[in-house]
C-alpha cells in the first residue's frame, strides 16, 4: 500500500535539498521559528494524530512561521470520503489501541474539515488530492511558476502514502 522506503542515501540527498527542522510543540506556546520564515512546510500523515484544537493551534504558529504566499502541504488520511479504499474505521487504527498511544488517530478530516481548520488558522485552502462528498476523486496540482518553493509545490513524489487528501494552507501575500 505504501511507496517504497527511501535508502539511507536518498533521505540524505532530499534532507540536504531542503531545510529539515525537527521540531516539538505544545500548543499555546510557539515554535522555535522566527515569524515568516519559511516558503514550504510538509506535513504527512502527521495532523490525525492531534485533537482539533491542538491541529488548529499547530495551523495558527505554521501560519506564524510561513512567509506572506507560503505553503503549509498537508497530506492525512480521507478517513470518510475516500473511494479508493474502504473509509477509514472508528478509533483507527484499533478500537483496542487507547487514545493516548502515539498511532491513535484522534482526528478525522475530509477536504471540508481540512479545509476548515486552515481557514481558522487564517489560511486559505487549496485541495490538491481529495474525494468530494459525492466519491469523485480529484487531482489538481498547482504550477511551480510563481512560487519560491519551485518545483516542490508542482509534485508529490516526496509523499510515501498516497493517495490520501492533500491540501495546501496558503498564507495570504498582504
Amino acid at each position: 500500500r505504501h511507496r517504497p522506503r527511501y535508502t539511507p542515501a536518498q533521505l540524505q540527498q532530499m534532507y540536504g535539498a531542503c531545510e529539515f527542522r525537527e521540531f516539538y510543540f505544545t500548543a499555546g506556546e510557539q515554535l522555535d521559528f522566527p515569524e515568516g520564515e519559511f516558503d514550504f512546510i510538509v506535513s504527512e500523515h502527521f495532523f490525525e494524530h492531534l485533537w482539533l484544537p491542538d491541529a488548529i493551534a499547530l495551523l495558527r504558529e505554521c501560519h506564524r512561521i510561513l512567509k506572506p504566499g507560503g505553503v503549509i502541504r498537508t497530506c492525512v488520511p480521507d478517513a470518510d470520503l475516500r473511494t479508493y479504499a474502504d473509509p477509514e474505521s472508528p478509533g483507527y487504527p484499533s478500537p483496542r489501541v487507547p487514545w493516548a498511544h502515539h498511532q491513535k488517530h484522534r482526528s478525522r478530516w475530509s477536504v471540508f474539515s481540512f479545509g476548515e481548520a486552515l481557514r481558522a488558522a487564517g489560511l486559505q485552502s487549496r485541495p490538491v488530492m481529495w474525494c468530494d462528498d459525492q466519491g469523485a476523486f480529484h487531482h489538481e496540482m498547482p504550477s511551480d511558476a510563481e512560487h519560491p518553493a519551485g518545483p516542490l509545490i508542482a509534485t508529490l513524489d516526496y509523499f510515501r502514502r498516497l493517495p490520501s487528501l492533500v491540501v495546501d494552507g496558503i498564507k495570504d501575500e498582504a
